[in-house]
């Protein structure tokens, strides 16, 4: 008996321990970080709204029980007018090739003075010709001064020196695509000041003998924006009108062409 008993298999159960709960904290992580998100796209829907659909959802929000009690009943819960706005495309931009900017107008000017410089004939009337590189245009003035005059007996016929000048400035400013305004001006007369009828038309046949020498050297119509005679309503030095600089002759090239 004793040996059956020494030989009877001992048997050990172990008991399993329980797993611990996890709880259910990742649960509200998750819902918390979905409430954000709904709200933050919200937010952002409001943001791209146009101003009536916010006034109307404001209106809304205001007097709920008024709607819910007296408003006929509605597809929409905000009354939406008009429709939704439409991001307009950008458009391209407007080709500049006919147009003149402050770099060129630079290169312009330099040329200019080169071409006068290297003549000793156009030499002699570099204090006749002046050009302004401005902020919305370049201005190339032909004035007289200096013992010089660019025209043959106060009348509107250049002399050929002066058209020599006017000349090379042209095929110059041929070789460019710039639109050009054509000014003619001349000085005041008299202790008054006054502008007469001569003035009128000496500026106006001053500017159109200059649009002459540009067509001369291959500028066409289509480079011309205007011809004009100013008399003497923009004098270059107002504190002495009767100056001979202020009787001259320009060609305004401006960055920006009027539509």
């Amino acid at each position: 008996m004793a040996d059956n008993k020494s030989k009877q298999p001992i048997i050990i159960r172990k008991k399993k321990a329980a797993h611990g709960h996890h709880g259910g904290a990742w649960k509200i992580a998750l819902a918390d970080m979905m409430t954000a998100m709904m709200a933050f796209f919200l937010v952002m829907w409001i943001v791209g709204m146009d101003v009536q659909t916010k006034q109307g959802i404001a209106a809304y929000f205001q007097n709920m029980s008024a709607r819910a009690s007296h408003q006929p009943a509605s597809p929409h819960i905000v009354h939406l007018q008009g429709s939704p706005p439409v991001n307009p495309r950008p458009k391209p931009p407007v080709p500049r090739d006919n147009n003149l900017d402050k770099q060129n107008a630079t290169i312009i000017a330099s040329q200019i003075d080169s071409l006068i410089g290297s003549n000793p004939q156009l030499e002699r009337l570099r204090g006749a010709v002046s050009v302004q590189v401005e902020d919305k245009q370049m201005r190339v003035d032909f004035h007289d001064g200096g013992g010089q005059s660019l025209f043959v007996a106060d009348g509107t016929q250049l002399r050929p020196e002066a058209r020599k000048l006017v000349e090379g400035v042209a095929v110059i400013m041929q070789h460019n695509r710039a639109r050009m305004i054509i000014e003619g001006h001349s000085e005041s007369r008299g202790s008054t000041g006054g502008s007469g009828q001569g003035l009128w038309e000496q500026s106006t046949g001053r500017a159109v003998a200059l649009r002459g020498v540009l067509a001369n050297a291959g500028i066409g119509d289509d480079r011309i924006l205007e011809v004009k005679g100013l008399g003497d309503t923009k004098l270059t030095t107002p504190e002495d009108p009767v100056n001979p600089a202020n009787r001259r002759v320009s060609i305004v090239a401006p960055y920006d062409l009027p539509d």
